[in-house]
């Protein structure tokens, strides 16, 4: 029997509803589950289509809704609803991609026996977008899971995209069960099938995730204590006035932290300030206002800052979005430590393509407004007690870029501090569906994080994804110490190795499909 036989409703839009909702978490409820079987719908849907045309539009029409659901809930901006759609529209490109290919495939090899080749080509297709320029990366199927953290520990592996082959296989198997017993669900074989599924499935996962986590708790390791400063600043500020205001406040609020800490003995081995925290940093006046606060404190600042630079050859300056460390009582005679941004945000600080654009003659409007990005990575050295530490310091949107994290573990990261600035978006689920992909990043690597950021989620994640010490929603301050590592993942070590592998299998199974139909056509 045939689900399609039976109503003409598209079945491919319930599970275009329930997979768009499997990101969220509306009312703090995790949906995350949907994901494990909304795709079935889509390949009941699928089986049937004979042309190309209708295969493909079914597909993305799916992509389509289905990003426009989760950008609708987490890219809500207040100020301009155009980006919900021009989100869903850029996102929901990558995920038709790899049906291109399968399509073919099974039209030589058959639905039923080409549909355990669909999650290695979804990698592939999910790997190929993540290096494009214009990539968001906000809606890989791997951010649908970034709540299950109890589940998903074996990326340390195999990286990020392991997860989206997890999901798309869970798919896989419970639609080709459906198919064995022609949709007879109330078929003992049909449920013991189903419960071995789910069982190979989370049972697994959960085995690693338990070894991981014993393997963590045996291990002893030196420590940094941090503070904080989360703040609530609104984007957009018009006039000079009310950016030294908040310049102002964030150093107040850091004051009485730090007044509050010598008072009641505890001691703080570096302050942080949010992404952009330190407006024109190429103002003496400021920098040397930060300065004085800072030898007060008698501890480090690691701070955003927006930083100018003038375009050679022209008149005009580009920002840099720019993290500084500032120490106490400085040497005047060496440069102060900073990185730039390396990755910069499509559509908000960096326009795509652009050299293409110039050479066709195409310019846009104010593009000395848009970010220039940083030429080299860097650490930055901190004390600790009797140790010097190395921490990494991805900004915002380079917590949706694994490599930035893997070269700075290669090149000696203990631990991480991400700044980030996400109050544009208002309150909405967007500020917790970024704040998890954090979490992918501290398992893959096995590195610790603490994430500040103005307006969003400011807090401390573990090696394990765990969460601690989250600072209240209000304007107020986090510490609490970061566990070190010097541990190098598998991921981290072989980044390409899972979808090299998928590339492998794909093309090796493509390969047998065309020698399989030549030979048929020989016997024939």
């Amino acid at each position: 029997m045939k689900i399609n036989t039976v109503t003409k409703f598209p079945l491919w839009l319930v599970g275009a509803l329930l997979y768009g909702i499997s990101w969220p978490m509306p009312w703090n409820i995790n949906l995350s589950f949907l994901a494990w079987f909304a795709l079935v719908f889509l390949f009941i849907s699928l089986k049937n289509k004979e042309s190309f045309g209708r295969f493909f539009a079914t597909v993305w029409i799916f992509s389509f809704i289905t990003h426009t659901i989760c950008s609708g809930w987490f890219l809500d901006i207040p100020t301009n609803k155009f980006l919900i759609i021009a989100g869903a529209i850029n996102e929901s490109l990558a995920f038709p991609l790899p049906f291109i290919p399968f399509y073919f495939i099974q039209k030589r090899a058959g639905f039923n026996r080409s549909i355990w080749v669909l999650p290695f080509l979804f990698v592939l297709g999910e790997w190929i977008y993540s290096t494009l320029p214009h990539n968001l990366g906000f809606l890989m199927a791997v951010h649908s899971q970034t709540a299950n953290t109890w589940l998903i520990q074996f990326i340390d592996l195999f990286g990020s995209l392991s997860v989206s082959f997890w999901v798309f296989s869970f798919n896989v198997f419970i639609f080709s069960a459906l198919e064995k017993y022609q949709y007879r669900f109330n078929s003992p074989r049909f449920q013991l099938r189903l419960v071995i599924i789910v069982f190979v499935m989370i049972g697994l996962p959960l085995i690693y995730a338990q070894f991981r986590n014993h393997q963590l708790a045996l291990e002893k390791s030196d420590s940094i204590t941090i503070t904080m400063v989360h703040t609530l600043f609104p984007p957009n500020q018009k006039t000079d006035q009310q950016i030294l205001n908040n310049l102002d406040r964030i150093v107040e609020i850091t004051d009485s932290t730090s007044y509050y800490h010598h008072k009641t003995g505890v001691h703080t081995d570096l302050y942080v300030w949010h992404e952009g925290a330190i407006p024109s940093g190429n103002t003496n006046a400021i920098r040397r206002f930060v300065q004085s606060a800072v030898n007060d404190w008698h501890a480090p600042l690691l701070a955003g800052m927006q930083y100018y630079e003038p375009v050679p050859g022209s008149e005009l300056w580009k920002p840099l979005n720019r993290v500084i460390l500032f120490s106490p009582d400085p040497d005047t005679t060496q440069p102060m430590p900073f990185y730039d941004k390396i990755n910069l945000a499509p559509g908000w600080e960096s326009i795509p393509y652009l050299s293409f654009f110039h050479k066709s003659g195409i310019r846009f409007p104010h593009e000395n407004k848009f970010h220039r990005a940083g030429e080299s990575m860097r650490l930055f050295t901190v004390s600790a007690g009797d140790r010097l530490v190395n921490i990494g310091t991805p900004i915002c949107f380079e917590q949706n870029v694994p490599s930035i994290w893997n070269r700075m573990v290669l090149m000696g990261a203990d631990c991480f501090v991400e700044v980030s600035y996400e109050s544009w978006f208002g309150q909405t689920y967007f500020q917790k569906q970024v704040a998890y992909i954090t979490r992918l990043r501290a398992i893959e690597t096995r590195h610790s994080v603490a994430r500040c950021s103005n307006g969003g989620l400011t807090f401390f994640v573990d090696a394990f994804g765990r969460i601690y010490s989250p600072a209240p929603a209000c304007e107020s301050v986090t510490t609490d110490s970061l566990t070190l590592s010097n541990k190098i993942t598998f991921y981290t070590r072989h980044q390409n190795f899972f979808p090299l592998l998928c590339l492998i299998v794909s093309a090796g199974y493509a390969v047998l499909v065309l020698l399989s139909k030549s030979r048929n056509c020989k016997r024939t």
